[in-house]
């Protein structure tokens, strides 16, 4: 028989697969997902929790960012001009323009903007909570005096007098207060005063949780402006008239405007506020598609390793179809069709899922924290939607890709093999290439520390972790023979070991995704842990008061609560202060955070001073030194501060403290900080208190508490107190994290169950012979069990340990910022530890009793 004959097929044999095109290859891509579909469903799932993070993200922020454009279209739907001041640093626009702007020709309506933030009591007497929308007092407007927006009284009528108010509807249930109920409002400059409701009114706009107190006209302006300037005058067109803003605008400007005033179209100041809104939900979305990008690259793995098992199954029907004429790019088309197709189906039922998220999410955040965000109905652009199937489809293409390109090379005598395996490539290849990059991730972060730069080591943190993924195979059995002398003692232990480092990188793949997620919690616990014992020091040295009396809101303390503090037996001394937004002449764009402190540092502190004595003087002011050595200040030089609307004032350094204290990073004379602040933020927010040894502490409580008794939002505590109240804030954004981080830890749960689940079927046979040579059903659970918690264990290893060194480094790049503690939470990490074993042993649950079931004789007789 000759060469020819062997490479001619006979007239009666099927014509190759390569000449039937690609319907026949997608048919078995296709057919292909319908006999193994339950293998591919925890990978789809894997696709869907993380595309429903990214669908929720923006599904969450655009939602929101409708409900606040609406919100700012309905506030200020009726300005056709605003004239405001040009830049940060005017005082703002004369109330005497008021006249002159009602004169212009097409002008109908002339509104001063005056309003503040305030707070009412509702009928139990306690203070109103917003959930951190405003409660915004200010000025009942209608008709040629109203030219932002109307409002609709729905009960009683509008306020004439001084002492009358109307309250939203929706404020008005919350705080329980009907139309000829008296109560208080807390007013920036008078405190508080008592009041009559006099009317409800409505808006035409989601407004959440806001309150909006307002007064007669006169009474806003006395108590919410200067009398003599406003942030801006709202001007409104004469309806019908036909004149556009534009127009307007330039009639305003013709008619002659001050020095420092500009005018402004309506578009034009609604589209800015628009777009600060955009901004700041700008992080939002951020935020969490950081999280849900975590949750795609661990689910990445997931889906690497069920196409490279599931490829390994399927050897000699792909070497069959490679017999049959099949190219091999074909079968490497085919295998990508099943991954485009989970990809595709995974993002479709992720971005539904998407809404789910979000709308729990709101819910969370209204019903369960408090807050009383505004939401319409859920909405999503098409760039959310484009996002969305693109990020899954990609992630499930790329992660498909490598089984894929291994199935195109299957050689068609893999057709006569009789049974299946996951193949060993050579790992070897790749550990040139990971030793350089480990060595450029270990250079990068030794220059991050050096030169004290979070972004490189960041960066560093990306490219270890990647080398640390490719020499995991390597690591593998190395670290799980730490685990030898806990398994060696059983003959389970010892298959599940042996079970383990039969394929070191599908271990590792699969153990490396729980590794992700627990890096990245340890880092998160590690800092939380460090900024905790850093704050409980700055408490705990150089304090000298014992009670500290503060606004709930970050307002300001009442001088009469002040000097009722003062007068207290028991008391030896106040520090007052109070937080100011400032700038400096040489760098007027950058705002300065700085503490004005009024009485004697040394009353309330004692200060670590790199130089100087630590005191003020009406002239002076403290800087910690990171922040003198950041700006090149020195003892004795002089600095000009400012701020908008207000006289520069010129101080010089009188003191040097050393950082991590709780002046951080300066502190000037209250009177100075006071001049440089806005009219309704000068008072303190803050009061220090130091006893007299032997005060009575109940005594105290009960003056403190008669002192304050008239001024719901304020409070007073202890050192103690205050620490439990900062500490409790910490967790609670640790325990966010947690929680976001958390959903990387199920994937890979998702993963450790596929993993061992296909791992299951290759092992077929060999669980059948343990099977017929006596192995008890109880005995293979524990077998799948242990091999399950060793990979478990194996991720926490590599997890906690990349978490540590990360965190700890990262933590003294902050040492700057004031972090003057590192602090390793060993307790946290063996729960950490805990966490994995739990997970091995939930994840083997499933895997473990379809083992177990395995009939001895039909796995025996398998091809």
């Amino acid at each position: 028989m000759s060469s020819s004959t062997l490479q001619r097929p006979p007239a009666s044999s099927p014509a190759p697969v390569s000449h039937q095109g690609g319907n026949a290859m997608r048919t078995v891509a296709l057919r292909g997902l319908r006999a193994h579909k339950g293998r591919f469903f925890l990978t789809l799932l894997s696709v869907v929790l993380g595309t429903a993070f990214v669908a929720g993200s923006f599904v969450l922020t655009d939602t929101l960012r409708a409900s606040f454009n609406g919100i700012v279209d309905g506030s200020l739907g009726l300005v056709d001009v605003e004239v405001s001041p040009v830049g940060e640093a005017s005082a703002g626009v004369p109330l005497s323009l008021v006249d002159d702007l009602k004169k212009v020709d097409g002008v109908y309506a002339v509104e001063p903007a005056a309003s503040a933030n305030v707070s009412i009591l509702g009928a139990d007497g306690k203070a109103l909570a917003s959930g951190g929308a405003p409660i915004q007092g200010g000025a009942w407007l209608v008709g040629r005096d109203a030219a932002s927006s109307e409002a609709t009284i729905v009960q009683g009528r509008a306020p004439r007098a001084d002492d009358e108010i109307v309250l939203n509807v929706t404020a008005a249930d919350k705080a329980d207060l009907k139309v000829g109920d008296t109560t208080q409002v807390l007013l920036p400059k008078e405190g508080l005063v008592p009041v009559t409701l006099v009317g409800l009114y409505e808006l035409d706009f989601n407004v959440g949780g806001f309150v909006g107190v307002f007064f007669t006209k006169q009474k806003a302006l006395e108590a919410f402006t200067d009398g003599e300037r406003v942030p801006a005058i709202y001007l409104r067109a004469e309806p019908g008239s036909g004149v556009t803003e534009q127009q307007l605008k330039d009639r305003v400007v013709a008619s002659g405007l001050p020095p420092g005033v500009q005018a402004r179209t309506g578009d034009l100041v609604r589209e800015e506020a628009k777009g600060q809104i955009g901004q700041a939900l700008n992080f939002v979305t951020t935020f969490f598609l950081v999280f849900a990008l975590i949750a795609l690259l661990v689910g990445s793995f997931i889906i690497a390793n069920t196409f490279a098992m599931v490829v390994a199954q399927r050897l000699r029907e792909l070497a069959l179809l490679r017999a049959l004429g099949a190219s091999r790019r074909q079968v490497t088309r085919s295998v990508l069709v099943e991954g485009l197709l989970v990809g595709l189906v995974g993002s479709l039922i992720g971005l539904a899922s998407g809404f789910a998220l979000a709308l729990g999410l709101l819910f969370l955040i209204n019903n369960v924290f408090g807050a009383a965000i505004p939401v319409g109905n859920l909405s999503v652009t098409p760039i959310g939607v484009v996002a969305t199937l693109s990020v899954g489809i990609l992630v499930t293409l790329a992660a498909a890709y490598g089984p894929a390109r291994r199935a195109g090379h299957t050689s068609p005598v893999e057709a006569m093999r009789g049974e299946f395996a996951t193949p060993k490539p050579s790992i070897k290849r790749r550990l040139v290439p990971a030793l350089v990059l480990l060595g450029i991730g270990a250079g990068l972060t030794a220059v991050a520390v050096a030169q004290d730069s979070l972004q490189m080591l960041g960066g560093g943190f990306v490219v270890v972790l990647i080398a640390l993924l490719m020499l995991s195979p390597f690591a593998a059995p190395i670290i799980m023979s730490i685990f030898r002398p806990l398994t060696r003692w059983r003959p389970m232990g010892r298959l599940a070991q042996g079970n383990a480092n039969r394929n070191p990188k599908r271990t590792a793949a699969t153990a490396f995704a729980l590794a992700l997620g627990l890096a990245l919690i340890s880092c998160f616990a590690l800092i939380g842990a460090s900024l905790r014992e850093t704050f409980n020091g700055v408490l705990e040295n150089g304090q000298n008061w014992t009670y500290i009396v503060s606004n709930t809101q970050s307002g300001p303390v009442a001088p009469k609560v002040i000097a009722a503090v003062q007068n207290t037996k028991g008391v030896a001394s106040t520090v007052q202060l109070g937080f100011t937004p400032v700038s400096t002449e040489d760098a007027p764009g950058e705002r300065l955070f700085t503490l004005g402190l009024g009485g004697k540092v040394s009353d309330a502190f004692t200060l670590d001073m790199v130089a100087g004595d630590g005191e003020l003087t009406p002239d002076t002011f403290l800087v910690t030194d990171t922040e003198a050595a950041k700006r090149g200040w020195a003892m004795g030089d002089s600095v000009t501060f400012t701020a908008p609307g207000a006289p520069p004032a010129t101080l010089t350094v009188g003191g040097i403290m050393a950082a991590g204290q709780f002046l951080d990073p300066m502190v000037m004379p209250l009177e100075v900080s006071q001049t440089l602040s806005p009219p309704g933020l000068r008072e303190p927010s803050q009061v220090l208190v130091a006893t007299t040894p032997g005060a009575s502490d109940a005594a105290l409580r009960a003056a403190f508490g008669e002192a304050t008794k008239d001024y719901p939002l304020v409070t007073y505590q202890n050192r103690e107190e205050y620490a439990q109240g900062a500490n409790a804030q910490i967790n609670a954004i640790l325990y966010i994290m947690y929680g976001m981080l958390a959903l990387a830890i199920v994937i890979s749960i998702l993963g450790i169950v596929n993993t061992l689940g296909l791992s299951v079927v290759e092992r077929r046979r060999e669980v059948g012979m343990l099977r017929a040579v006596g192995t008890s059903r109880g005995q293979v659970r524990r077998m799948i069990t242990i091999e399950s918690i060793l990979i478990a264990s194996y991720g926490a290893i590599i997890g906690i340990t990349l978490g540590l060194v990360y965190g700890w480094l990262f933590v003294g790049r902050l040492k700057n910022d004031g972090f003057t503690s590192r602090v390793v939470p060993w307790g946290q990490f063996a729960i950490f530890v805990v966490i994995a074993v739990i997970v091995g042993a939930l994840a083997a649950l499933w895997p473990a009793i379809k083992a177990s079931r395995t009939k001895p004789l039909e796995a025996l007789a398998e091809d």
